[in-house]
């Protein structure tokens, strides 16, 4: 016993005791004091525990030099993509007073018509681009422009400057008396790109059409039909005829605002401008007091004349503050235009007829007022 006490060398190794060689040396005689068999399977596990750390290392390294690369690819890619479409910023021109900040030009680099406004009416900040449409460019489009060639050779040949075709008797039937099918079909035309057939409709609205005339018509139908044809036609092709036939037929069909309340009246005397109910109700459908606010805002925008935007978007304010609270914004068909209240004891809900264009024009309006009114 006084033997172990006399000197820490053959203490166990887990007692520290001296300095860090002689710790080390109480190891070394450990590590020597364990049978073969334990040291043999120690170094093997050490060894493949090193081999294991290696590969992983060199891996890593590997895969960071090979996304360095492909990294630097891709930035070289796409610096000369940047440079071949390399866009130069150049300060804006001065604008004279009077001039448009846009260039006034065609689709196809024509000049636009210079359309100036009359007495009282206001210029356009910016010239409309008129678009030059080259017509059908692949089988499905040439089989449409050809289905639309043959109806207007039945249309001109039986029923030319009338409403509308009768194809089985090759008759024609009237419903407005003003050409119908010509106006509604003058974008059309012009999108396909028949310029023949535009042209000699062109020359009929000049010499031939006519809103003088003592007969009830539908605001909504006459509206979207006829003033949205003209108005369209004259977007697309810049000829004044069309955007004065609008202001003309726009003046006519005020009329039908001339109601006891905001809500018109269905039908107006495109003549005496006098509104009136059909015959068959007295009330107004949701529908075809709602669809018509783009075409007269349209108007307003053109010609400078504030009354038809502002005639048809107060039957929407009106409609607003009267609100739809118990079906959540969802609104009745019909509302009288007499007392501009919803008709008690009819309280049909539907997206189909006479509903279902009030709740497009929403989202449309939006959009044609630049996301202003809410």
């Amino acid at each position: 016993m006084e033997r172990f006490t006399k000197s820490s060398d053959t203490l166990p190794f887990f007692v520290s005791s001296g300095s860090p060689s002689r710790r080390g040396l109480s190891f070394f005689r450990w590590w020597r004091s364990l049978p073969r068999l334990q040291r043999s399977v120690a170094t093997v596990a050490l060894l493949l525990t090193f081999l294991t750390l290696s590969v992983a290392v060199i891996s890593f390294n590997f895969t960071d030099i090979r996304v360095v690369k492909t990294d630097f690819e891709k930035v070289d890619k796409d610096d000369k993509l940047a440079a071949e479409n390399e866009v130069v910023e150049r300060p804006p021109s001065p604008v004279k007073e009077g001039e448009s900040e846009l260039p006034a030009v065609h689709a196809k680099g024509e000049e636009a018509p210079d359309v100036k406004p009359e007495a009282g009416q206001q210029e356009q900040l910016v010239k409309p681009k008129f678009l030059k449409f080259t017509g059908p460019e692949n089988e499905k489009q040439r089989a449409v422009v050809g289905a639309f060639k043959h109806a207007w050779a039945g249309y001109k040949k039986y029923a030319w400057g009338k409403d509308q075709l009768r194809p089985i008797s090759k008759s024609f039937q009237e419903w407005f008396g003003t050409g119908l099918t010509i106006v509604d079909s003058l974008d059309t035309m012009l999108i396909f790109g028949l310029n023949e057939e535009f042209a000699e409709s062109k020359t009929w609205v000049e010499n031939e059409l006519s809103f003088d005339k003592n007969v009830y018509v539908s605001l909504f139908e006459t509206t979207i039909r006829m003033l949205g044809g003209l108005l369209s036609a004259y977007h697309l092709s810049g000829e004044r005829i069309f955007l004065d036939k609008a202001t003309d037929l726009g003046l006519r069909l005020a009329g039908a605002f001339e109601s006891p309340s905001p809500v018109p009246f269905s039908d107006v005397n495109l003549r005496s401008k006098q509104g009136k109910q059909p015959s068959w109700g007295g009330d107004s459908s949701l529908s075809e007091i709602t669809s018509i606010q783009l075409e007269f805002r349209d108007l307003s925008r053109l010609t400078g004349n504030p009354i038809f935007e502002r005639v048809a978007f107060n039957v929407s304010q009106h409609l607003h503050k009267l609100g739809c609270a118990e079906h959540d914004g969802l609104c009745p068909m019909f509302i009288s235009p007499q007392t501009g209240q919803w008709k008690q004891g009819v309280g049909a809900i539907t997206f189909g007829a006479r509903s279902d264009s009030y709740y497009e024009y929403l989202l449309k309006q939006w959009l044609q007022t630049g996301k202003t009114i809410d």
